[in-house]
């Protein structure tokens, strides 16, 4: 049967890091091979190192951007960034205060 979920749906083997997965309708993980998490804040929480279960702070309405005091920031891997990935959805520095943030986009919203 295939896996079925709100968050991420994966019919391989899957590795997620410096991610949210956060507020999402039927559950946050269905995969068909047990997924590898380092360094993601995801609702209901998951083993693995770095993971967070905690509020991610977004702005709202829509804008995935974190607030400024989110557990969200500094909380990621460096070294689990793909390479060649050098910036985030809007264009700015992926790894801003030395270490980069969990999600979509880097540093708080302003």
């Amino acid at each position: 049967t295939a896996p079925s979920g709100g968050g991420v749906h994966s019919r391989t083997p899957l590795t997620l890091a410096n991610s949210v997965v956060w507020n999402n309708g039927g559950g946050s993980l269905a995969t068909v091979a047990a997924p590898t998490v380092t360094h993601t804040d995801i609702a209901g929480g998951f083993s693995g190192t770095g993971n967070l279960d905690v509020d991610p702070a977004f702005v709202g309405g829509g804008d995935y951007r974190l607030l400024p005091g989110s557990p969200c920031l500094d909380a990621g891997s460096n070294a689990a960034l793909p390479a060649g990935v050098a910036t985030d959805f809007l264009g700015a520095a992926r790894i801003q205060n030395g270490t980069v943030d969990l999600g979509a986009y880097e540093g708080v919203a302003r």
